[in-house]
């Protein structure tokens, strides 16, 4: 799908609303933002995906168990940014956040000028603009200030659990959560340019209207309650709008573990996956794959590495699971499921 151009804007008289949506150009951010962008569209309220040529596609060939006629009806904005390398992950870092693609997230910068663009050529023509970013990216949509009719919204990612953790550590101060305290602090979890990343959001970050987090009070109400408090929002409004699920799946080709999933018996198979940016090691393969033939459990394997900042670029790391094994993985799962550039399910 062609991006659309900004001089084609034709508005709805009918339409008095325009979401742009500006997610973080990270698998989980992405898809996230992808399936809200849907449930906005679904009450027929025009919403504009916007993001550089790559990350849209890789939102768009990834958007699994979403309906494609829900998704054709988002107008995706392949908007230009910096070049930036695409590099591989390194497995064997001390620190095992995805630095390799801090690139990415610097290139991401550059979407200002043009998302500043698109937010004043909808103003013209529509009587409200909603701007909905990752926080992380604040800095992309601060432009938003300028414009009468325009108001931005923070959608968080995160579980409750974490952005509690994570607004408290931001603000330094005591979190109130007796457990989230026992945990490591999120700043020795990320590399040090991402973290000074994170700090350049942080003034941008005043701008925005209200938060929304990918939760509920079902399953987060007290962390709803405290991201909700005048201590962490101010005088700003925050909303529980999740979990965002398709409310009906894509009635799609069934991928083959599937099928094979559907013969076992209930809680019978152990899911074995570690997300979008993490890579194990040569060694951590073949402990695993040990560990899995030894615990006697049928189980799906998501061996994968990292995703690189272009996932297109057609280089694939290749996996040798440990000599006298990868007989025994196979009789048991039917499959070995290598991941390329797409999710397992």
């Amino acid at each position: 799908m062609g991006s659309i151009n900004h001089e084609t804007l034709i508005p709805n008289q009918e339409q008095q609303f325009s979401v742009i949506i500006v997610p973080f150009p990270a698998q989980g951010h992405l898809n996230q933002m992808l399936q809200l962008s849907c449930l906005i569209s679904s009450y027929k309220i025009p919403v504009h995906y916007v993001g550089s040529a790559t990350h849209n596609r890789q939102a768009r060939t990834r958007a699994n168990g979403l309906n494609p006629s829900d998704v054709a009806k988002i107008h995706f904005q392949d908007l230009p940014v910096t070049p930036f390398p695409s590099l591989p992950p390194t497995p064997s870092s001390t620190n095992r956040f995805p630095g390799h693609l801090q690139p990415v997230f610097d290139a991401t910068m550059s979407l200002r000028g043009p998302v500043t663009a698109l937010m004043k050529k909808l103003s013209k023509t529509h009587k409200r603009v909603i701007v909905i970013h990752d926080p992380l990216i604040a800095s992309v949509v601060q432009d938003v200030a300028t414009i009468p009719n325009a108001e931005a919204y923070a959608f968080n990612c995160l579980s409750g659990f974490c952005e509690v953790k994570f607004m408290y550590e931001q603000m330094g101060k005591t979190c109130p959560v007796q457990r989230l305290r026992e945990l490591p602090l999120i700043s020795t979890c990320i590399t040090e340019k991402l973290g000074l990343f994170i700090g350049l959001q942080n003034q941008a970050l005043e701008y925005r209207a209200g938060d929304l987090y990918n939760t509920s009070r079902v399953l987060e109400g007290p962390s709803l309650d405290i991201l909700g408090s005048e201590e962490v929002a101010g005088n700003r409004k925050s909303w529980g709008i999740g979990p965002l699920l398709p409310a009906k799946f894509a009635q799609a080709k069934r991928h083959e573990c599937l099928d094979w999933l559907d013969r076992q018996e209930p809680r019978s198979v152990i899911y074995v996956t570690f997300g979008t940016t993490c890579s194990l090691t040569d060694e951590e393969i073949n402990e695993l794959a040990i560990g899995l033939e030894r615990s006697g459990h049928k189980f799906l394997w998501v061996l994968r590495d990292a995703d690189k900042g272009d996932v297109f670029d057609g280089k694939i790391r290749t996996y040798e699971l440990p000599q006298g094994l990868k007989g025994a993985l196979l009789q048991q799962i039917n499959t070995t499921e290598r991941i390329k550039n797409r999710a397992c399910l």
